[in-house]
């Protein structure tokens, strides 16, 4: 795999708005669908038969009391729900069956409220017709069986008997597939120069175990079952997990990561990181199916292999672009500059681009404003509207700019969005010194603007 790599004298701009141009995965995408996923629609006379499937909670923090299971038929045409819908419903997760049972729902929507339940034998608690149990939203049908003990991917393959009217049998029965995630969070406390962190992870596919982080390298390794069957994978557009680093962390608060799964170095943009929690930063793996194919290929990973190994150290040198949210996460700004080491005397471009975070789409014609700030003073700020959506700001640093430097962003299309990115002015020092302070403070991709969002991190 070819790495990119950044110069430590110098980034042309082309180069940099080549790589802010590189594809990236919306943020939004979790998987098959986090708390949700609609199945493939099929043709039946005028309609575009499909079913919805949502599972609440989304997130699992410690354990769950209870929880329902949304399944509504529809017609994807027109959105509208089709009553008098029997399913047979299979639940299973990692190739083991949770539940499987035949429902009724007079209104095209069944409700099942769930207990979870280390059972093998599932049960169901319900007003029972002679095409299955009755599930509705104002009387559920009540299930005990092993769903949400944990988190991730839920594989729900739903036949559909009839619609429309009770008695409309469908011959054969129409099948549906939809992939379910529900994220899990978990602590895994880790010793690094003699202090315990409280690092974390939060998993929308299967449990993480054994997470490890090594303070002499400064090298976190965890492992996640996983099934290499290529049949398997081709069924997973997106895997995603998430590791979760205490900010005090110091030595992994850099700007940019080498990460691997299974020995096989991941792409910049399966990695992305958010600073959204002013303690915490989150540091996501967004790896589509495809890929995992691709690593099976080439870590020669034999499809009786149980697990997934993930590796995060970081770089002394970033790779560009970085990546962050707006206050509201309405906008997603990536950022980089050039010459990548900041010294005092040099011209900097910053070099940004403004985009849609649901659909990583630039967006034209936006107004911004950019400004400069060290210890609390603007020492720059222009506004202008970026036509095509990235632009490009200049700055002279001088020696009394040295330390930190906020790069702020807001009033982004005259909304009250912004964001914050923390970068180093590094003082004239020799050229071993300079790499050392490079691998210890360089470009801190804080997001200070992050204390007016919601915290997800549960205590």
């Amino acid at each position: 795999m070819r790495r990119r790599h950044v110069s430590v004298y110098g980034i042309s701009v082309l180069t940099v708005i080549m790589l802010i141009g590189s594809t990236q995965l919306p943020l939004s995408a979790y998987g098959h669908g986090l708390s949700n996923d609609e199945a493939q629609p099929v043709a039946v006379g005028d309609k575009n038969i499909t079913v919805v499937v949502k599972m609440t909670p989304a997130f699992i923090f410690d354990s769950v009391s209870g929880a329902t299971i949304q399944i509504r038929l529809k017609d994807a045409k027109t959105d509208a729900t089709i009553q008098h819908a029997t399913f047979l419903v299979t639940i299973d997760k990692q190739s083991q069956t949770l539940l499987s049972e035949r429902f009724h729902a007079h209104d095209g929507e069944l409700f099942l409220t769930i207990k979870p339940t280390n059972t093998d034998s599932p049960t169901v608690s319900a007003n029972k017709g002679p095409l299955g149990w009755i599930g509705s939203k104002d009387s559920s049908a009540r299930v005990e069986a092993p769903i949400y003990l944990e988190g991730g991917m839920y594989h729900y393959k739903i036949e559909v008997l009839t619609f429309e009217t009770d008695d409309n049998l469908v011959d054969p029965p129409l099948t549906f597939d939809a992939y379910v995630s529900v994220g899990e969070e978990a602590k895994h406390p880790a010793t690094g120069n003699g202090v315990q962190y409280d690092f974390g992870t939060r998993t929308y596919f299967d449990k993480i175990v054994d997470f490890r982080f090594d303070d002499d390298t400064n090298v976190i390794e965890f492992i996640m079952p996983l099934n290499w069957d290529k049949q398997f994978l081709s069924q997973i557009p997106l895997l995603h997990t998430e590791v979760i680093i205490p900010k005090s962390v110091s030595e992994l608060m850099t700007s940019s990561y080498k990460a691997t799964m299974n020995g096989v170095e991941l792409p910049r943009n399966a990695i992305m990181t958010d600073d959204s929690n002013p303690d915490l930063r989150f540091v996501h793996y967004m790896i589509p199916g495809d890929r995992l194919t691709r690593i099976a290929d080439e870590a020669k990973i034999t499809p009786d292999t149980p697990m997934a190994v993930f590796t995060l150290e970081p770089r002394a040198i970033p790779v560009f672009p970085l990546d962050t949210l707006t206050n509201k996460e309405k906008f997603k700004i990536q950022l980089s500059w050039s010459p990548a080491i900041i010294e005092p005397g040099q011209s900097v471009k910053f070099i940004f681009n403004i985009r849609d975070p649901k659909t990583d789409e630039t967006l034209t014609n936006s107004y911004y404003e950019f400004s400069l700030i060290k210890d609390g003073k603007e020492i720059y700020r222009n506004s202008k509207t970026a036509v095509i959506g990235a632009e490009v700001e200049q700055f002279t640093f001088t020696q009394e700019h040295a330390g930190n430097i906020i790069v702020r962003f807001e009033s982004i299309n005259h909304t009250g969005e912004f964001a914050e990115y923390l970068i180093s002015v590094v003082p004239e020092f020799s050229t071993g010194v300079l790499i050392i302070l490079i691998a210890s403070i360089f470009g801190f991709a804080i997001f200070t603007a992050s204390r007016y969002k919601r915290l997800f991190y549960i205590r």
